[in-house]
């Protein structure tokens, strides 16, 4: 026990070490952590508790991400335990003589860690959801302590069933079918009051916010303990409360007083993960491990084209090419389009029963705004950034902004391809004005280029291009930052010259365009001396 608890503080000590050798990173954390601080304890100076607030809608979207979440860990769980130990720990105390359920308990408390963080970066959010339900600070706060015992809750049964499961794949198979089922109820419960009422938002809402899933475990009890709080409730607030906090103690006794025997398992699974990451880091456009899932036969190979800095971008078609038959339609096309259908058919049904419809212009500007913030997270990866991690954009003998450029071209064009398909498919669907369509496609694509020159500065100030944890939120204020130029314009050409919102977002797009042309501009000697980074 004292080796694990000084193997967990020498880790700690060393990040905090690393963290203090980059001030640069330093810097940016504290902002971070100020600003999470400030959006939490701070609210607007409009924004005024009427009282208890109308907890239906949040209580029904809180739910099914408690739900989600369960249903993520535990399967997770399930497959083998791959997510909690590293090739360092199985080094280190795999063979050492300790007890598997204090080892297990280490790669649980590792994987509590990350999971935290990802509620910090949920307490973001916190001063919309004031806003949009009118809930205060002390409200929210509880709602995020409830996600976050979630998350080490489900670690821990993750664990058992894991326990259960270990060693057959027929007692594995048994366990998901369960826990997917056991998840399909209230998804069908919620569905059944939908369609059985006339209005499909109200009857969805009144099942969502029903008593019933409360009663169901985890996530229902979580919510029923927070939401009986939030509404003054104490009897349903201690009860979940209670049965919540029995649930834990029982399955911590029998993780403790258990007998895992997982070692062959996660040794197993441990093993392909680290050689999954390495052939990644020496790899970074993943053709390795493409090759391993796509076993179709490439019948065209080469570059066919190409001289000094363009080669980077005849290189990546043909990368692209061997990934994917249908180049840059994609995954990622696939899921863009299916959000914009799903989210018009959601907000056509929801507004059917009003007395003022949503028209179809108002529904496809909706659908715009959700994926143009959906695209941030759609940009994470990019082929420009995986050429940074190559010596060869180094090497070659052109100026540093012509390969910057030819590096990132793929990149600039995939938002116009996808923007191009998902809205010509909205388009048709909604039957709107055919400037509106191209306006749309036009703004989509601006915006891929804003963001894309916002994670060139972000790799200009940092030193990386794609930040991960805390950092991403420092890349998503330095984007807001950009897009204060083309949201000037914007505004000028709505108040002043009486434009609508698509041909005002064309000035939006013009100066995105503008922001990324100067950041180019700005950042073209990023590519000179990499040994000084």
């Amino acid at each position: 026990m004292k080796s694990i608890f000084y193997l967990t503080c020498r880790q700690a000590k060393n990040s905090l070490l690393e963290l203090f050798r980059h001030p640069g990173k330093l810097i940016a954390y504290l902002f971070v952590i100020a600003m999470i601080v400030f959006s939490v304890f701070t609210r607007q100076s409009s924004a005024v508790v009427t009282g208890i607030p109308d907890t239906r809608l949040i209580g029904g979207i809180y739910f099914f991400v408690l739900l989600g979440l369960l249903v993520m860990i535990l399967m997770s769980g399930v497959k083998s335990g791959s997510t909690f130990f590293s090739m360092p720990d199985v080094n280190l105390l795999f063979v050492s003589p300790l007890r598997p359920n204090l080892i297990l308990a280490y790669g649980l408390v590792k994987q509590m860690t990350s999971m935290i963080l990802v509620v910090v970066f949920l307490m973001l959010y916190s001063p919309m959801l004031m806003e949009m339900f009118d809930l205060t600070p002390g409200q929210v706060l509880m709602m995020l302590v409830g996600l976050a015992f979630l998350l080490i809750l489900a670690q821990i049964l993750s664990m058992l069933l894991y326990n259960l499961s270990n060693g057959s794949a027929a007692r594995r198979r048994i366990v998901s079918f369960a826990v997917y089922g056991a998840a399909a109820v209230p998804a069908l419960f919620v569905a059944a009051g939908a369609l059985r009422s006339e209005n499909v938002y109200q009857g969805a809402l009144q099942s969502a916010s029903s008593p019933l899933l409360d009663a169901f475990p985890v996530a229902g009890w979580l919510r029923g303990a927070i939401f009986g709080a939030i509404s003054g409730n104490g009897g349903q607030a201690s009860l979940y409360t209670a049965l919540i906090l029995a649930l834990t103690i029982v399955s911590v006794i029998l993780l403790v007083k258990g007998n895992p025997d997982y070692y062959e398992d996660v040794l197993q699974s441990t093993e392909v993960t680290y050689v999954a990451m390495q052939e990644k880091k020496a790899n970074e456009d993943g053709t390795d491990l493409t090759r391993m899932r796509n076993r179709h036969v490439v019948k065209k190979g080469g570059f066919h084209g190409g001289w000094g800095a363009s080669t980077f971008f005849y290189k990546q078609l043909c990368e692209m090419r061997r990934k994917n038959r249908f180049g840059f339609l994609s995954t990622s096309t696939i899921l863009i389009v299916l959000i914009a259908v799903g989210m018009v058919v959601f907000l056509e049904r929801t507004s059917r029963g009003d007395s003022a419809p949503m028209n179809a212009e108002a529904m496809y500007l909706s659908v715009l705004t959700m994926e143009i913030y959906l695209l941030f997270f759609f940009q994470a990866t990019a082929d420009w950034v995986a050429e940074l991690k190559k010596p060869y954009i180094y090497l070659v003998p052109s100026s540093s902004l012509s390969r910057l450029i030819w590096a990132s071209v793929t990149t600039l064009a995939k938002p116009l391809v996808d923007g191009a398909i998902a809205f010509t498919v909205l388009w048709l669907y909604l039957r709107v004005s055919p400037v509106i369509w191209i306006c749309s496609i036009l703004m989509y694509a601006s915006f891929g280029c804003l963001f894309t020159a916002t994670s060139i500065l972000f790799f200009r100030l940092f030193g990386q291009p794609a930040p991960k944890g805390l950092l991403a939120f420092l890349q998503l204020l330095i984007l807001l930052v950009l897009a204060i130029p083309g949201g000037a314009l914007a505004l000028i050409a709505m108040i002043a010259l009486q434009l609508p919102w698509y041909l005002a977002g064309i000035a939006f797009s013009a100066g995105c365009i503008l922001v990324t042309l100067g950041i180019y501009a700005a950042c073209h000697n990023i590519l000179e001396a990499p040994e000084m980074r």
